[in-house]
């Protein structure tokens, strides 16, 4: 099974304030959303243990990427040692992933950064200089030689200098961080003598800045004297980025307009600094199709500013050498025998080097739009150009079969390290998998009125008509109808109203609303309600109301089992649930007993993750008899409601169902149409993509073998 090229641990202390809102920065600047272009590489963040301990060296799984980067975030709040503060765990997690990752042999790196003085301490004397010093050391620890933010660019950039070189290279060398220079190399472009001030001070404040690279390549070089086009030539090919610095007169130059046309026609990537001040008669339209940044005001302070605009076009062009490493690596897994790569989106100029008869181009998501796409096509049209989700299209009048998503938030997320950001990106590009692959999706979640980027219902409507139907038009002309289908079960669907059902508009998905159980038809104020007001389902106070969702919920997701060709369990919550077990289990087992395919999505935590490790041998005390009646208020009442009118099986029969099936074969088990491996696989990983390529596989083997 192919593993992602790299993950990044961000480890900080979670009572360091300013650590953890530096971890969730980097985050977002390593994780963007599903189809955007952005970089998306797993991060994640420091596992939540009791008394704020680290995780150990062991809790690191080397085995879920082929290169694994797990940065310390060390402050003095990391090494301190009073009042039974975990310092010397920290201590020793550092100590042993410096023996366990040696520099220069090993495919992963232990990256610690000291973000104040108290830093320093985190790593033994032997190993003190694989630490990046980003302060000076100082008798005060809070002193800080740099702004927070010039403090992050210089953050990223050693992180994605790290990333880069494990990615092209494998190993980073064992060379201390004063000596060591980045595997970046930026051709620097800009309009030379015309420049003004301004833009002249940025170029040599890069050069300055004091973060090492390993060869610039300075346009400047390039002299009248030597052969242009070969000078530019051999200039592009020894660098991986290329930074634009783009004035008011750069389009007037015909050296620079050369040397983006030469970059594009080499694969380079571009990065433009916007270093527009008034206007431009014509914007040249070759600095299309690249990355952007801007520098903002510079303030009243001129040589910070400088200093701080410079350190983010450095991490900003490391970074976007780091996206087209990672998006080659990537693709390299997906592309055909007879398909070149390439690590960003094409254009007609990405065509200029190729012939009809070479052959086809396998790009990242997402896909240009039509019109892109129709150019490139009159270029090459006996070649395909295409992106991994357009490839997932089925044939124009395939069935669309239903598939259930089992999918709550997870309680013990941070325990595994999931942010709701990396949690709620993964769950999206999953959904986005499925809806193009030509699945519908059926999913039993609560709806609001009001709009709420934490419900995963509501996500998902976006999803549909922000993204996947507009995707599904510009490629294919037509919108597919109704590909969501909401099960409301009751009493939830009693409350309800217009705002609700506005959600449900343009064929973005259809509503099921589960009638009142049999059992609670004749029962009158169960959930009382104000004049004028809806009934106040959500405020459970009595077995009779506990016993009645939790028939309602049975029928609901009866009804989806039945409906559904197909299960997929991730997350869920273990506790506070309407009924009188957790809702995802129930769905899982009347999978598992209606011999449904099953999947599940164990790395998210939650109640997948604890169905994984009953399957695999691990006990888990919520199946244990008693623990039901110990967490669920009004449980024996409830149950005693429930005697002859349905509702659940207990938890501990769920338990022994699932862990009868141990030692089997999981293929079988969860008749799904993976391999024992491959489930494995899934009940560990975190990689949306791995994730998706085991669910589709699965997907297809068993339904295209039914249908």
């Amino acid at each position: 099974m192919v593993r992602p090229p790299l993950l990044i641990h961000l480890l900080a202390h979670p009572q360091s304030t300013g650590a953890c809102a530096l971890a969730n920065q980097l985050q977002s600047r390593f994780f963007g959303p599903p189809a955007s272009g952005a970089l998306r590489v797993p991060v994640l963040l420091t596992p939540q243990r009791e008394g704020d301990m680290p995780p150990t060296a062991q809790d690191i799984d080397l085995d879920a990427a082929d290169h694994v980067l797990v940065v310390m975030l060390a402050d003095s709040r990391m090494t301190r040692t009073v009042r039974h503060d975990a310092g010397p765990q920290w201590r020793k997690l550092a100590a042993d992933l410096c023996e366990q990752l040696p520099l220069g042999k090993s495919p992963h790196l232990l990256l610690p950064l000291a973000l104040d003085g108290g830093g320093f301490d985190l790593l033994p004397d032997k190993h003190m200089d694989r630490c990046i010093k980003l302060v000076a050391p100082t008798p005060d620890s809070a002193l800080s030689a740099e702004s927070p933010e010039n403090q992050e660019h210089t953050i990223l950039f050693h992180i994605a200098a790290r990333a880069l070189q494990l990615l092209t290279e494998g190993i980073v060398p064992d060379i201390g961080p004063e000596a060591y220079k980045a595997p970046l190399r930026p051709f620097l472009s800009h309009a030379k003598k015309d420049l003004d001030p301004q833009g002249a001070d940025l170029i040599q404040a890069c050069k300055n800045s004091g973060l090492q690279v390993e060869h610039w390549f300075d346009s400047e070089k390039l002299t009248p004297s030597q052969a242009f086009a070969t000078g530019l030539e051999e200039g592009v090919k020894s660098c991986n980025v290329l930074v634009s610095f783009y004035t008011d007169v750069y389009e007037s130059r015909p050296w620079c307009r050369r040397e983006v046309l030469t970059a594009k026609e080499n694969g380079l990537p571009v990065l433009l600094v916007n270093m527009l001040k008034h206007q431009e008669a014509r914007h040249f339209p070759y600095v299309g199709n690249t990355a952007t940044i801007c520098l903002g005001a510079v303030g009243s302070d001129a040589a910070a500013a400088l200093r701080n605009q410079a350190r983010k076009v450095l991490a900003s062009a490391a970074l976007e050498a780091l996206r087209l490493a990672h998006n080659t690596k990537w693709l390299a897994g997906e592309a055909g025998p007879t398909e070149i790569v390439l690590g960003q989106s094409p254009e007609a100029l990405t065509l200029v080097r190729t012939t009809e008869d070479q052959p086809d181009f396998l790009y990242p998501d997402p896909p240009l739009d039509r019109q892109e796409r129709t150019l490139l096509a009159s270029l090459r049209p006996h070649n395909q150009i295409r992106t991994p989700l357009q490839s997932l299209r089925p044939a124009k009048g395939a069935s669309s079969p239903l598939i259930a998503v089992s999918l709550s938030e997870s309680e013990d997320a941070p325990y595994y390290g999931l942010s709701d950001h990396l949690w709620q990106g993964l769950a999206d590009e999953v959904h986005l998998y499925l809806l193009m692959a030509g699945y519908r999706i059926g999913y039993g979640g609560a709806l609001s009125g009001i709009a709420d980027a934490t419900n995963f219902t509501h996500r998902l409507f976006d999803l549909v008509s922000g993204y996947y139907q507009p995707l599904c038009e510009e490629l294919e002309g037509v919108k597919p109808p109704n590909p969501v289908v909401n099960f409301a079960p009751w009493p939830l669907c009693e409350t309800y109203g217009d705002a609700e059902f506005d959600l449900f508009r343009g064929d973005n998905a259809d509503l099921v609303e589960m009638p009142v159980p049999a059992r609670f038809s004749t029962v009158s104020n169960l959930f009382p309600a104000a004049e004028g007001q809806k009934p106040q389902v959500f405020a459970v106070t009595t077995g009779a109301q506990r016993a009645a969702w939790a028939c309602g919920l049975t029928e609901m997701r009866q009804r989806m089992t039945s409906d559904c060709e197909a299960r997929i369990v991730m997350g869920g919550k273990l506790g506070k649930f309407s009924g009188i077990i957790p809702g995802v289990i129930e769905e899982a087992w009347l999978s598992l007993q209606a011999r449904k395919p099953l999947y599940l999505l164990g790395g998210f935590g939650g109640a997948a993750r604890a169905l994984c490790d009953l399957l695999l041998g691990e006990e888990r005390p919520e199946f244990t008899p008693g623990w039901n009646e110990a967490q669920v208020p009004n449980y024996a009442e409830a149950v005693a409601e429930l005697q002859g009118a349905g509702g659940p099986p207990s938890l501990a029969h769920i338990g022994d169902a699932f862990k009868g099936k141990r030692g089997q074969d999981l293929g079988r088990v969860l008749s799904n149409g993976l391999s024992d491996d491959e489930n494995r696989t899934l009940m560990t990983s975190i990689d949306a993509r791995t994730i998706g390529r085991l669910l589709l596989k699965g997907l297809k083997e068993k339904l295209s073998a039914t249908g």
